[in-house]
């Protein structure tokens, strides 16, 4: 079985690819595909100027035909990225997010902690 980390899904808004991270099981977004959606052109520039840079992991993704070290950003970054984008339509985007992807990423750590509560009460009743 993969790690849930190890497996980079992509995720579809619209007629938009957005390729999803789990690091340290939250949810990290692939900054060129925020920035597509958000039409903001400039993703490197908005990386300096907004983001966090603890929000920011990079991480070598297969490309068809190469391999290319691309940007992912936190949860808190993407909702900056949104909030200075000031175009209504991100209204649909984030709306999306909440309903169909973070839900996600919650679902697996209620499943995580719950494995980890059974695993911790079958070791004290072993003892």
């Amino acid at each position: 079985m993969k790690k849930l980390e190890s497996i980079i899904p992509t995720f579809h808004f619209k007629n938009n690819k957005i390729k999803i991270k789990a690091i340290n099981n939250e949810p990290y977004f692939s900054l060129e595909d925020v920035c597509e959606i958000l039409e903001i052109e400039k993703p490197e520039k908005a990386k300096e100027k907004l983001l966090d840079e603890q929000g920011v992991w990079s991480a070598i993704v297969y490309t068809p035909g190469s391999f290319k070290k691309k940007d992912f950003i936190s949860e808190p970054n993407l909702y900056t990225l949104i909030s200075h984008s000031r175009k209504l339509a991100n209204i649909d985007f984030v709306i999306w997010l909440a309903s169909e992807v973070l839900p996600i990423f919650i679902k697996n750590k209620v499943i995580k902690k719950l494995i980890n509560d059974l695993e911790e009460l079958r070791k004290t009743q072993k003892s």
